[in-house]
């Protein structure tokens, strides 16, 4: 297979797309970067699969929320 046919194989929303995803939006909450920025950045990025940009800042609020959830937890087990 050449990377013209890849080129022309249609984007396939699958779990691990899902996954990337969530994985780059955690990254980007890490980081700090605002919602609408990093919503934007994944809007762009993964612009192939038809994704909506309400289906991004949920995935974002997610990703918020984990992190939240990972922040509460390193705090009441002492490690930060």
């Amino acid at each position: 297979m050449n990377a013209e046919t890849i080129d022309r194989q249609p984007l396939v929303f699958t779990l691990a797309v899902s996954e990337a995803v969530f994985r780059t939006a955690r990254e980007m909450v890490a980081a700090g970067l605002s919602q609408d920025y990093g919503v934007s950045e994944l809007t762009a990025m993964y612009d192939g699969y038809g994704l909506s940009e309400d289906w991004f800042n949920t995935v974002w609020e997610g990703a918020e929320a984990l992190q939240d959830y990972d922040d509460r937890c390193n705090h009441l087990s002492g490690s930060v």
